[in-house]
Order: structure tokens, then C-alpha cells, then sequence
């Protein structure tokens, strides 16, 4: 099935929208090394959060020189690998070295699940993603790529169940109808397709990917 293009464009806007960047909080007894680093990754937060990912990637990468130990500079640094610079093994090295840092956080195992959807890889994806669950079953982000795994795995039932986890949890977001949706348009089921359409326009009213895939139908 051709995707149409608004959809393609949503799914492309909706990648980076489920990024996690936040302030990073001194901790008692941080040495200086640690304290230095922690003050790179906040500027380079400040910088992402105004648009400057080009800045923003050469605080964290200088980050995680500067304290190689430091998992979240290498988190950090892996989301500007991935999702802005384009480099996505760069940012699958950076997103297992926090991994392996710890401590063991869905976020990372998210990104990491995540970016393996997207780089081919759905069932290394799952591990993760499966992961980032048992730390929080109301992770809806992860129940959404669980789903294009499972749809990249031709396992439609799987997907189904994931995806409808996904808008269980966050039924005002609208691209988990949208997955599900076209789902059941790649199998030939146009009305439950529909259905699920109509659906979220009761929760998404001003959506117009949701009223284009309507029209289409």
C-alpha cells in the first residue's frame, strides 16, 4: 500500500515529538568531572529546546569526552544522532552505552526500541520495547512502535493489540488510529478501517490526517 502523502509527512513531524529532554539536576557529591558534564548536557538541552541541534549535539558530544560515564550524555547525544543529525548507527552506540551506564530507564530502552523500528531491525526492537513496558505498562510511545514492529513482522493481530493499547492510553494522540488504521486498509478491511478513522476524530476533531484518511476511504 502507498502511504498518502499527508500521513507521511504526520508520521515524519510525529518522530521527533516523542523525544525526552530535560534539565539535568546537580546530585549530592558529584565530583567536579561529573558536575562539568552535567553542565554541558543542561546547556545543550537549552540549546535543542531553542532549535539548535548543531550546537546542542557538540555540548553533548563534548559531554560524554569529558565523562565518558555519564549515561545521560550518552542518551542525549544519541537523540541528536538519530533524530537530527540523520546517524542512526551513531545513535544506537550511544543510546546502549547509557544502557549499559544505567541505570536502566524506559526512555533509553524506548529510543533504543524505537530506532531499531525504524533502522530494520523489529525483532531486536522488541526486546527493548518489551523491556520498557515492564517498567511502565503505561508507556503509550512504546505500545505504538510495538506495533509497527509487529506490523513490520507481518504479525497484523499483535499489532492490532498494540496499537489499541496505545490509544487506550492516550486517545487525544492521534497516530496510533492513524497505524491502526492503515492496518486494516493493507488487509482490505475499509469499513472497520473507517470505523477507527471516525473514532478518533471523536477524540481528535481537528486532525486533518484523520479527516484526509476519511475522504480517501
Amino acid at each position: 500500500m502507498v502511504e498518502h502523502p499527508a500521513r507521511s509527512a504526520a508520521h515524519r513531524l510525529s518522530a521527533v515529538a516523542w523525544l525526552l529532554v530535560g534539565v539535568i539536576l546537580l546530585a549530592p557529591g558529584c565530583d567536579k568531572m561529573r558536575k562539568e558534564a552535567i553542565a554541558m548536557v543542561n546547556e545543550g538541552v537549552r540549546c535543542l529546546n531553542r532549535g539548535d541541534d548543531g550546537t546542542a549535539r557538540a555540548h553533548f558530544l563534548r559531554a560524554t569526552r569529558h565523562d565518558p560515564e555519564f549515561a545521560s550524555a550518552h542518551y542525549h547525544l544519541g537523540l541528536v544522532e538519530a533524530h537530527y543529525s540523520e546517524k542512526p548507527a551513531s545513535g544506537l552506540k550511544h543510546f546502549e552505552e547509557a544502557l549499559r551506564l544505567g541505570p536502566v530507564d524506559v526512555e533509553t530502552l524506548f529510543q533504543l526500541g524505537r530506532l531499531k523500528v525504524e533502522t530494520g531491525n523489529p525483532e531486536g526492537a522488541l526486546i527493548h520495547l518489551e523491556s520498557a513496558l515492564e517498567l511502565d505498562w503505561n508507556h503509550a510511545p512504546s505500545w505504538f512502535y510495538k506495533g509497527k514492529a509487529y506490523r513490520a513482522l507481518a504479525r497484523p493481530s499483535d499489532a492490532d493489540r498494540a496499537w489499541r493499547e496505545c490509544i487506550a492510553i492516550q486517545p487525544f494522540e492521534g497516530r496510533g488510529f492513524l497505524e491502526l488504521g492503515e492496518l486494516y486498509e493493507e488487509y482490505g478491511a475499509n469499513e472497520e478501517a473507517f470505523d477507527v478513522y471516525e473514532e478518533s476524530r471523536r477524540h481528535n476533531p481537528g486532525n486533518g490526517d484523520l479527516i484526509n484518511s476519511v475522504g480517501v476511504l
